[in-house]
Order: structure tokens, then sequence, then C-alpha cells
């Protein structure tokens, strides 16, 4: 059987003994489906076949094959009562008896279809059984007015699909890579068009205000998002009203859901939008919902805006954003620097996304509805930061995040090196040499990235005595917070 899913072919441990073939030792993971998580099984030798065709003796193919126990059940399942059309009779067939169940011995790879496929194709119009010429002969594939799958040596997708052999050689080499030094398997990444036109938009569009904050735009793929045609609003509303049910049988889960808007909107994070703009076309409306994590010690209850919803129209925001490129090593990489420190240091950053603005031709983009009563008037509102949920906001939060790096690493060398290596979205897994170079890594990574508007948090370190040193700093940084914001509000 051909199956132009396979990477490479298979026989049977039976037909290589009746055959008399040499075996040669290779032991080779075989993946169905071309998925990790997949059933996968061994096999440990191959054999060298040469196929020698029926219809034209002077054709000969070489084919490597695994060999391998079992390969498919009897194919078709079942004897099918097949009418071939007169165009089909004519036709010099690779297996006449293909209607007729029987054992696979052979499964032959997308690599032998390339070398006997000629030109040469033919349909039934009174069933969905199609005829291709290959130098082995006519090949017959389809359903039949049974249901049943047949095939002469293409077999159906539903039993093969999609093999991968992973042999040892290949094995060893992705063992190599993951425990190696990251900078030694590291390459240079080439950007797609569209990771291309992300950047190229964050660069030329992203401004500061006043505080040191960057003010981004969202990176559409078109100038006209085709979302705005999709009656968001309509959809919104809807599942406001069944969100809102759901709240009032869990009222705790309803006072934090508040709690959390509130404080949106004391940190200026969303802002209500005026009645008169309520009914504008420009306004995209996101449905939201509730994150419980009670394994958290800071935010338990997060509230994730669904920009992945579509529209009446079929077309989500998400699907209008570009994702951006990815620009954080592998996490596996940076653990491994991480320990290799003897002075290990991590931390968090502080609400990430929502230290980055979203700019305000964009911001009606992130138009919400909500209201703390069922009874009250539902109130629209946009967010103002980047928000968590759509497919943009890791890009632009993370960019930002280095971004800072560039603009203020002159001042700050050894943090700005750390902020491009040792983060993994948010958090900071970083080292040192010693208490002294701890003390500096620390100062240094508070100053630059407050210039950006980031504040960090939960500092742990190995070091006690630098534990204790952090500690007090973060004490009296506190202290000195509190003051500054008692003398503004005296002021």
């Amino acid at each position: 059987m051909l199956d132009q899913g396979l990477q490479a072919s298979f026989i049977t441990e039976s037909a290589v003994q009746l055959l008399g073939l040499k075996k040669i030792a290779s032991k080779s993971n075989v993946s169905v489906l071309g998925s990790d998580r997949s059933p996968s099984v061994v096999s440990k030798y191959i054999v060298f076949i040469q196929l020698q065709s029926l219809l034209d003796t002077n054709f000969v193919v070489r084919v490597k094959a695994h060999v391998l126990d079992k390969l498919t059940n009897c194919l078709p399942s079942k004897k099918v009562a097949v009418q071939l059309c007169p165009k089909f009779t004519q036709l010099s067939l690779a297996d006449p008896t293909f209607a007729t169940p029987n054992k696979i011995d052979l499964l032959l790879s997308a690599k032998v279809y390339s070398q006997i496929i000629k030109q040469g194709l033919v349909k039934d119009s009174n069933s969905c059984l199609i005829a291709q010429n290959t130098s082995l002969g006519w090949i017959i594939s389809g359903e039949t007015d049974e249901g049943e799958d047949v095939g002469t040596i293409i077999c159906n997708t539903n039993v093969t699909m999609h093999v991968q052999i992973e042999e040892d050689d290949k094995l060893l080499r992705k063992f190599f890579e993951i425990e190696a030094e990251p900078s030694l398997v590291k390459a240079k990444k080439h950007l797609t068009e569209e990771e291309q036109l992300c950047e190229s938009i964050y660069s030329s569009t992203t401004k500061r205000d006043s505080f040191g904050r960057y003010i981004v735009k969202l990176p559409f793929k078109e100038y006209s998002p085709q979302c705005l045609n999709g009656n968001s609003k309509e959809i919104a509303l809807r599942r406001l009203y069944s969100l809102e049910r759901k709240l009032d049988k869990e009222k705790d889960l309803k006072e934090k859901y508040a709690e959390v808007f509130a404080e949106y909107l004391s940190l200026n994070h969303m802002e209500i939008i005026p009645p008169e703009e309520h009914k504008s076309s420009k306004g995209f409306y996101l449905p939201h919902f509730a994150v419980v994590r009670n394994d958290r010690s800071t935010t338990k209850v997060r509230i994730v805006f669904d920009a992945s919803f579509p529209g009446s129209n079929g077309v989500s925001l998400n699907q209008d954003l570009l994702v951006g490129p990815t620009l954080q090593d592998a996490l596996r990489h940076i653990l491994m620097r991480w320990r290799a420190h003897p002075v290990c240091i991590s931390s968090d950053i502080v609400k990430m996304y929502r230290q980055v603005r979203v700019s305000s031709e964009d911001v009606d983009f992130q138009r919400i509805l909500w209201r703390e009563d069922s009874a009250s008037e539902v109130q629209h509102y946009r967010l103002l930061t980047v928000t968590f949920g759509t497919s943009s906001a890791p890009y632009l939060a993370i960019r930002s995040l280095r971004q800072v790096a560039y603009d203020e690493g002159v001042h700050f060398p050894i943090a700005a090196k750390k902020v491009l290596s040792d983060f993994y979205v948010d958090d900071l897994m970083s080292g040192c040499e010693n208490f002294i170079e701890g003390q500096q890594l620390y100062t240094e990574m508070k100053q630059l990235l407050r210039k950006g508007g980031f504040e960090l948090q939960k500092w742990t370190s190995n070091d006690k005595n630098l534990m204790k040193w952090i500690e007090n700093e973060e004490k009296l940084g506190d202290k000195s917070m509190k003051e500054q914001i008692k003398d503004n509000r005296n002021s």
C-alpha cells in the first residue's frame, strides 16, 4: 500500500522472514500523527528491497523499509462490491483484487510515491472513485456506495495518516541541543513577513508618555479590521447576561470580580465611555470571564477578555491582529543559565501587561460592558492598556520590556543585559557571582525598569544575606512611596 503521508516505508517481520531479507540494526521511534504525545512504537531494524513492476520489468525502485511486527489491519475491512465504470475496466490495475480484504505487509512512503507517479488521472462520474497512473499500474482510491474506503496501493488516511521517524542520531542531537549551553545552538532567527510587519508597526508608532511608559498601537494585519462588522456589542451583552447568572450563584467570586474592575478604574487602566459614543461604528466589544487561581499568593482572580470570540461575520479581534515574533529564549535555556549562578535571584513584574498603554486611536477596539448589579444600567468602558486575552498582548508587553533596555540601558548596562536574556514573560530568573554583585543587579534592575513604568515584586534569592538586604530595601522603598503619595495629596 502507498501512503503519501508517510515519511518512511515499513515492512512486516513476517514478510522479511519470508523473503529472506538481511536486517540491519537501526533503532527508530515511529510517532503516529507526527506528535510527541501520540502513541509510538520502536523499529529495531531496517531492510532494503527492490520492487519491480509487473507491467514494466525494466522499472525497478529501491526501498529502505523499517521493520515492524504489524502495520495495519486487513484492508479493506470487508469485501466490497464495486461496479467499475467502462473507463476503469480498460485500465491495467496494479492490484485487480483491491476490493477483497487482505493483509498488508508493505507500506510505501511519499518518497516512493514521487518515484512511481505518472501522468494520468481518471474519475468515475458515477461514484467517488478515482484512478491514478503509476509505474506499478493504475491505483484506485475513494469511497464506494457501501461507505467503504478502498485503495489499491493508496491507503485511506484514517488508517495511517502521518508517521514520523526519529532515528537514534537525531534523538542524540536533540538531547545535545537541550543540554548544551544555549549560545551553542542558538541560530539567527528569520522573521516571517507578518512578524516583520509587526516589528515595523511597533518601531514606527510606539511612543512614551511623561512618566516613561510605552504607548503602543495594536498591530492590525489590515488597515480596515473586519471584526468591526460583526455586531460585537450585541454578542458581548448576551455574554454579560450569562456571566451575571453565574456570578449571582457565587457571591464571593462576584465580589472579587467587581474589585478587579474597581482597581482598573482607580489605576486608570480603564475609563467610562461617554453615552454619545456608545453607537460608534468604530467600537469593538470584548466579552470577559474570570480565571480563578487559588494557588497564587497575589492576584487570585484574573479577568480574561475574550478576543478570540467570532462576531456574526465569523471574524474575531484576534484574527485581525498580528501575533508578533517570539522575543525571549526558551524556558529551558533560561533555567539552565539561572541554575549555573552561585547567587540566584528571581522576581516578577507587577501587572506587566497593564503597564503598557494602548494608543488612543486603538482603545475603542477594547470596549467592554459591565455593571456590578443586574438591576443597574449596563455601563460601557474601554481598556486603556495592553489587554490579557488579545493575541498581540504578549508581544507588545515583552517588546516594551526589551525596549526599556534599548532606550535606557546605557545608564544601567548590567541590568540591560539581564533584561534581554534572563526574563521569561514577566519572570526574572537571573544571578551573579557574589553578594556585592547581587546588590548592584537589584539596584540597577529596579531603576532601569522603573524608567518604563515596570515595578518588580516577590524577590527571592538563595543567598540569605542578600535576601535580608533586599527585604530591607523593599521596606524602605514602600515607606518612601507612601510618604510621596501623602505629600502629593497634601499639596
